[in-house]
């Protein structure tokens, strides 16, 4: 059952993140606070016919914010608390599904990362997975969310047409995968942006993701890839995200 669970991150990369990831899944702290109080996101199946999910960005600030995912009905699915104050590609975060009954914390502070895993079953204890991991904090690491700052950091790299490459750690393997970011074309008032797997072996069972961004904002307004949320069947879906931002 843990294992199932972690299985977001080896799917989407988060998630991301949300929610990325996802990272839920794609949150950055920089750029939503660009103006704006609240971004929603409109998660939609990935033909984008049927609306699956929301999620709702609030307490926007450069060191953290909160997410709330709530089905079309209204029901919190999750809730995700980003603290993006000490480093903003390894962020530390706690993701509550309340469908898997899950608590996933992460926490990136000093030199170590600390995972920790809470499996809660109604009338029984909550089963406690923890484990920890030294980070090399000058390496192109990145954590859940953190990418979507990476990205947007790197900004001109993209721009000019080139590839960016960084590491994406796993929770769940203790261990980092590389990744390749590269411009695709869009429509001219966007950045539309491709992450894959460097390993071809592993990019053959795996689903890219697609992002589009605000060219003059550096606003996310566009993701489409792996959902970094379990629903009701405790699959990560691939979903079509539209942000919009007030």
């Amino acid at each position: 059952m843990l294992n199932k669970r972690f299985n977001y991150l080896k799917r989407a990369y988060v998630t991301a993140a949300s929610s990325l990831i996802a990272p839920g899944l794609l949150t950055h702290s920089q750029v939503y606070a660009n103006s704006a109080a609240e971004v929603v996101g409109m998660a939609y199946d990935a033909e984008g016919e049927h609306l699956l999910y929301e999620e709702f960005h609030n307490n926007l600030s450069r060191d953290g914010h909160t997410v709330r995912y709530a089905a079309p009905s209204g029901e919190l699915i999750a809730e995700k608390n980003l603290d993006y104050s000490t480093r903003g590609y390894q962020p530390s975060f706690t993701l509550t599904n309340n469908i898997t009954g899950e608590v996933l914390k992460v926490n990136t502070e000093a030199q170590a990362l600390t995972l920790e895993l809470l499996e809660i079953e109604q009338g029984a204890q909550p089963t406690k997975k923890s484990r920890t991991l030294t980070l090399d904090v000058n390496a192109a690491l990145v954590v859940d969310a953190g990418f979507v700052n990476y990205l947007t950091s790197h900004w001109e790299t993209l721009s000019a047409g080139e590839t960016l490459s960084f590491n994406f750690l796993l929770p769940d393997h203790l261990k980092a995968y590389p990744l390749r970011a590269f411009e695709v074309a869009c429509e001219d008032n966007s950045l539309c942006v491709r992450i894959t797997l460097k390993n071809r072996l592993f990019a053959f069972f795996s689903s890219d993701i697609h992002l589009e961004f605000d060219r003059q904002t550096q606003r996310l307004l566009r993701y489409r890839g792996r959902s970094n949320i379990a629903l009701n069947d405790g699959d990560y879906p691939l979903v079509d995200i539209r942000y919009r931002y007030f």
